[in-house]
């Protein structure tokens, strides 16, 4: 774990570090409301301060929200990597995950952010990390998932 000197350093790089195109870029291209936009920088700003502080301890997989603002930032490659070297002094590579199959490696994935960085989260900024943009899919899915899961669990 990095000493509390780097942590502070990290800290002020992360207040002052411009997000402003990768929220322009959410609202523009991908018709995210400003709002929401700005939220869910914030949070991936908080996002990356965890990484630096316990990435090299933990897997701290993110919410959908911060993955899509990451996704984003790498985009802006050379600014991304300006980011990267000044708060972990290297590129930071950002891996998708892979499992036996999609399901799977999503179940552990959600429960890696459940288990690690949620907790974390609440930790270093006292709330927790909120889906800041509805998904209407993601939440059928669960819906259906509860209704014949639990019901299933019940006839056991």
């Amino acid at each position: 774990m990095p000493n509390e000197t780097e942590l502070l350093r990290v800290k002020q790089f992360l207040k002052k570090m411009d997000l402003s195109p990768i929220s322009d870029y959410l609202v523009q291209a991908e018709k995210w409301r400003d709002k929401d936009a700005i939220n869910a920088c914030e949070q991936y700003r908080n996002f990356l301060f965890l990484k630096k502080k316990y990435g090299n301890d933990l897997d701290l997989p993110p919410s959908v929200d911060i993955n899509e603002v990451w996704n984003t930032h790498i985009l802006f490659t050379r600014y991304y990597t300006q980011c990267c070297e000044n708060i972990f002094g290297q590129y930071l590579p950002h891996h998708q995950k892979h499992a036996i199959n999609r399901l799977d490696a999503e179940k552990i994935l959600h429960n890696l952010f459940y288990l690690n960085t949620q907790p974390l989260y609440f930790k270093e900024f006292g709330l927790y990390i909120t889906s800041i943009r509805k998904y209407p899919l993601l939440t059928e899915m669960k819906r259906i998932f509860n209704k014949y899961f639990l019901r299933s669990k019940h006839h056991e």
